[in-house]
């Protein structure tokens, strides 16, 4: 057993050695000595029984650049840490030394200071150590007495942000709002709506319900004060410092994804920035506010552009809140109704095609294994999990595990995680299997709020699939295919091709006026390709308009639906651009009589000179993607990856259909979910013909 050694104790050039492997229910804990300024960091180590309760606080902090390193002495001897974990313990140890800051509840400085640090208190060149302390992680963060969030040096914009989360987190705390996000929300979009001027509350003292079912009043003044500090309304000078506040939000720390668990299971977090100091509650109550007054921001924009101020637009330009609210929305989620692993996989993978501009969303990990080890500690299907043989175990292949993990919720039902398949960057991945490790981008439907149930809402295959019905086969202990039941639909034809497209994950600035123009007449084209009968052009037009976005787009209230035949006025716009465009389409007489005919109705309808919203979706929509026509001349949109002479198929129990690729031995690989037009509802019918199909 490491014990600790006595002040001033070291062995020059010597290295740490532990000494014995920890079992199954113990831990080991490090005692910060106290000493001045430059002196080195002198850490103590003992070994504990978990169940003992030995008092400690738990750091979580991110390990930083693994090639910038120093020593710091453990029990006399050199250990070599990442420089951010030395950061950390040196202002702790001032923190201490001077009764502020994050240590001003230790009273006494002589008392042993312990704290578990992952990167010591686990050998991390024990692989079978380190297996069993990631599954007893849980315990050890629940059983902490507090955890110290550190999310690195301090400099001038972290001091601000946290000066201006500490005041907005005490507004929230007055208001008692803050576990009443969503009523929140919900008044203050109501308040936008007030005739006569946008942002004021005409309701005398609002009434909301806390998460307990108790309801509460709060001042209408008060409220008001807290919608006008956000929103900019009343004309401050003393405006959100945004800036900052993003430089903060977007620090390493609220990305790794171990963060979610300890962040999680803690009784009390105090979130520490060199030595200033702000809690968990506080940045949990300013960010859900912020994220509120960004859905308010955004959907005046979709009504009225101009209403908005600069500041009100920097709202909007900034997309900082993902992680964070992820991050700290999850011991409400822990504590009320956990999540499934399906859901916390959602909820931690799913990215954007293009962060620069949206925002950062998925969470990371150093080890690709980790996002699904970092996860099982909050997965409320754990136990279940374990009996599919989804255990932390670092001796096996990261893509073992998530072969294994993928097997297991197909297994639950959740054949809707078969859209999260995109490129992987394993050759070694079963197609059928997400690559985890990466951000999973753009899918055609969104989750709501339990991240499981898909929306908007549709139903390709009405054939349902039994958890027997699904085939692991094994090699040698590894998965390495299933076989599931599936309906092998159709052929995918011809793809569309754009011959200046330079770039997929992007549309440049000045092809955004053109681009939406080309990419619709490139699928209008594609119906021509094979024999299909529309019944006149405006339904060819129809048809073009909703594969061209998949059928999905926002409504006036940021709101995901489908859209159907509803932006038919937007698609004959662009249809007539295009004539300008190309004076040589084939289409071109019977496209100007459609278009005479709806200039008359826009006219009436007072569409003239609004917003094309159609382009804005196009705009989004066709990123990473490509249009294509099946043999059967249906058309369809689909990943960029995808193939003349791929097939289509509907998977049993899936919303949307598939693009699988044909291999060897009738063995097929998953390229990618697809929208196809005149199959997402059922079409195809209860007497498809569905039989067993091998995915590798």
């Amino acid at each position: 057993m490491e014990t600790s050694s006595s002040p001033g104790q070291h062995l020059k050039g010597a290295s740490f050695q532990y000494l014995d492997s920890l079992g199954d229910q113990h831990l080991r804990l490090l005692d910060l000595k106290l000493n001045h300024g430059d002196d080195p960091i002198r850490l103590g180590i003992r070994t504990y029984r978990i169940d003992d309760h030995p008092p400690y606080i738990a750091l979580s902090y991110t390990w930083g650049d693994p090639n910038d390193t120093v020593p710091v002495f453990c029990n006399g001897r050199n250990i070599v840490v990442t420089r951010n974990l030395k950061d950390a313990l040196w202002q702790f140890r001032e923190d201490r030394r001077r009764s502020v800051g994050a240590m001003s509840s230790i009273k006494c400085h002589s008392q042993p200071l312990y704290f578990w640090i992952d990167a010591i208190c686990i050998n991390q060149t024990n692989n079978k150590e380190k297996s069993f302390q990631v599954g007893l992680m849980a315990k050890i963060y629940q059983r902490a007495h507090q955890v110290f969030a550190w999310l690195g040096p301090a400099d001038k914009s972290s001091d601000s942000a946290i000066r201006c989360i500490n005041t907005i987190g005490k507004m929230v705390e007055e208001c008692r709002m803050k576990n009443a996000f969503e009523n929140c929300l919900k008044t203050w979009q109501d308040m936008e709506c007030v005739p006569g001027g946008s942002g004021r509350l005409v309701s005398v003292d609002p009434v909301f319900q806390d998460i307990d079912g108790s309801i509460f009043t709060v001042s209408r003044k008060a409220f008001q004060d807290l919608f006008d500090v956000f929103s900019g309304q009343s004309n401050q000078s003393d405006l959100l410092p945004i800036a900052e506040l993003k430089e903060f939000f977007t620090r390493s720390w609220w990305a790794r994804v171990w963060i979610l668990q300890e962040i999680t299971l803690s009784r009390d977090t105090h979130v520490i920035c060199g030595a200033q100091t702000v809690t968990r509650y506080r940045c949990d109550a300013f960010i859900h506010m912020y994220a509120a007054m960004w859905i308010i921001m955004s959907t005046r924009r979709r009504r009225d552009q101009g209403s908005l101020s600069l500041y009100q637009h920097d709202i909007i330009r900034h997309l900082f809140h993902h992680r964070p609210t992820i991050m700290l929305s999850m011991p409400r989620i822990y504590h009320g109704n956990r999540f499934p692993l399906a859901a916390l996989l959602r909820a931690t993978c799913v990215g954007t095609i293009n962060p620069n501009r949206h925002g950062p969303h998925n969470l990371e990990s150093t080890k690709p294994e980790d996002k699904i080890f970092a996860l099982l500690g909050l997965a409320a299907d754990r136990e279940e999990l374990e009996y599919l043989g989804v255990v932390p175990n670092y001796d096996v292949p990261y893509e073992q595990t998530y072969a294994t993990t993928m097997a297991a919720l197909l297994q639950q039902g959740h054949i809707s995680m078969l859209s999260m398949c995109q490129a992987s960057m394993s050759p070694n991945l079963p197609s059928w299997v997400p690559d985890w490790s990466l951000s999973v981008t753009d899918m055609l439907q969104d989750i709501r709020e339990d991240h499981i149930t898909s929306y908007p809402e549709f139903s390709a295959s009405r054939h349902w699939t039994h958890q027997d019905s699904i085939k692991i086969y094994n090699e040698d202990g590894v998965i390495t295919r299933i076989s599931m039941e599936a309906c092998l639909y159709d052929d995918i034809y011809q793809v569309g091709h754009f011959a200046n497209r330079t770039n997929s994950k992007e549309v440049p600035l000045s092809q955004t006026y053109q681009w939406p123009v080309e990419w619709l007449l490139e699928i209008l084209r594609l119906s021509y390709c094979r024999r299909k009968d529309y019944k006149g052009f405006h339904n060819r037009l129809r048809a073009s308009g909703r594969t061209s976005i998949g059928d999905v787009g926002f409504n006036q209230n940021g709101e995901l639906e489908r859209v159907g035949n509803a932006w038919f006025a937007d698609a004959v716009i662009l249809l007539e651009d295009g004539l300008h465009l190309n004076r040589k389409l084939p289409y071109r007489r019977v496209a100007q009589q459609l278009i005479k005919g709806e200039a008359r109705n826009r006219k009436v309808m007072g569409r003239i000179g609004k917003e094309v919203q159609l382009a804005s979706e196009i705009m989004g929509k066709s990123l990473g993607r490509l249009p294509f026509v099946t043999q059967k001349g249906h058309l369809g949109l689909s990943s960029e990856r995808i193939l003349q002479g791929d097939r289509i198929a509907i998977i049993a129990g899936s919303q949307v259909p598939f693009v699988l690729r044909p291999r060897d031995k009738g063995q097929f690989s998953v390229v990618s979910e697809a929208y196809v037009d005149g199959i997402m509802d059922g079409e195809i019918g209860e007497t498809a013909e569905y039989g067993d199909v091998t995915l590798v």
